[in-house]
Order: structure tokens, then C-alpha cells, then sequence
């Protein structure tokens, strides 16, 4: 009898083969989509969460955060205007900066 035990870490996903492994991987990280431009509006500000909340035009929320590339969070107000680098499949602001 064997004492082997094979170990899996709480929260993994088993694979049964090596060509499972691309499909686990796969599933991990999801394509987040086409990029596109937008325009949105700033409707709230959050310093406690450093966040800003923006609206597109037709309707959709973005957050733009510290992480946000090419604007600083934190000298946004409610109702300026913003140009927004976004995905699609998984919405996020990639880039965004000020409109004049």
C-alpha cells in the first residue's frame, strides 16, 4: 500500500490530462472582448472607495480608479466629460483623459 496522496490546493480546478490544462487556463482568463471609444459623463465621485463613477452615452456604468491609465481620479467632478478606451465582454475603462 501506498502512502501517496496526491495534494490539490483548495480552489483549483483539476485537470485530468496535459490538453486540459489549455482549457482550465482558457476558462481563467476570459476574453475580455473588442476595444472601443466612448464618451461618458462623471455622475459620482467615491474618495472613500477611489472611485469615480462614469455613464456612456447609451446607458452603461464604467469606474475609473487609480489604476485607470491616463487620468488622475482624483480631480474628476460630477458632470465633466470623459473619452473612454472600454471592452466589450468584460466592461472596463482600459484609458480614459478629459474632454475639452
Amino acid at each position: 500500500m501506498s502512502d501517496h496522496v496526491d495534494f490539490q490546493p483548495a480552489g483549483a480546478l483539476p485537470a485530468e490530462t496535459p490538453k486540459d490544462l489549455g482549457t482550465v487556463a482558457h476558462v481563467a482568463c476570459a476574453n475580455p472582448g473588442d476595444r472601443k471609444t466612448i464618451e461618458a459623463t462623471v455622475f459620482a465621485v467615491i474618495p472613500e472607495y477611489h472611485q469615480v463613477c462614469v455613464k456612456s452615452s447609451d446607458g452603461y456604468h464604467y469606474a475609473i480608479t487609480k489604476q485607470t491609465p491616463g487620468i488622475d481620479w482624483t480631480i474628476l467632478r460630477e458632470g465633466q466629460r470623459l473619452e473612454c478606451i472600454v471592452t466589450t465582454a468584460l466592461p472596463r475603462v482600459l484609458a480614459a483623459h478629459i474632454l475639452a
